[in-house]
Formats: structure tokens, sequence, C-alpha cells
């Protein structure tokens, strides 16, 4: 004989703290980006390998290039060649393994030339 059970028990689980923190957090987000976006200096986001994935508008005026040609361009181009000799890189790297959890910023100025 077949064990039927004539109940059902359902399971909750109350997301509303979650979801409002998802909210404050996109709200967050967006402040961030809008800042970014309005800004006059050049704010860019590269991978290891110095492959540009993100520059706020400023840099598309100033180039007067398009998103999609400058998105994937290696930022290496831009800059004197001599900030990239290896002793120059391992300052870079110890800088960046100083960086903790509560200072995770770390912001360098260069020289760039745009021609």
């Amino acid at each position: 004989m077949p064990l039927e059970t004539p109940y059902a028990l359902p399971v909750c689980k109350d997301i509303t703290d979650k979801r409002q923190l998802k909210n404050e957090l996109f709200k967050e987000q967006r402040k961030v980006m809008a800042i970014i976006h309005d800004m006059s200096e050049i704010v860019l986001s590269y991978k290891p390998d110095f492959t540009i994935t993100f520059a706020n508008p400023i840099v598309y005026e100033y180039l007067n290039i398009a998103h999609t040609e400058f998105i994937g361009m290696n930022i290496q181009s831009f800059f004197e060649q001599d900030i990239f000799d290896k002793q120059y890189l391992k300052k870079i790297v110890n800088r960046l393994k100083q960086i903790d959890i509560d200072s995770n910023f770390l912001t360098n100025e260069y020289k760039i030339s745009f021609s």
C-alpha cells in the first residue's frame, strides 16, 4: 500500500531584509556611477593585462573616440613606456599588497600622452 500524505507543509522564508539591502545597494551604485560619469577627471578600470574595461564619458569627449572603440584597448599604449619597466611594476605590486579591507583604494597619477 503506497504511503499517502493528506497534507503539505509549505516552507517560507522572509526575504524582506535581503530585498531591501539589495535595493539600497543598487541605489548607492547608481549614485557612485552618477558621480563618476559627471567627473571632469578621467576614470578608467582595467584588467591585470591592462585591457580597458570601463571609462567615464570625459575620456570619449577628450579623445573624440567611440566607447566601443576605446573599451578593450590596452592602457599601456597611452603611457610613457618607462613606467612599465620591471622595477616600477614591482613597486606597484608591493603597494597593491598593502591594501587592506579598510583602505581599498590606490591612487596613482601618471603622465599620459594622447597623440
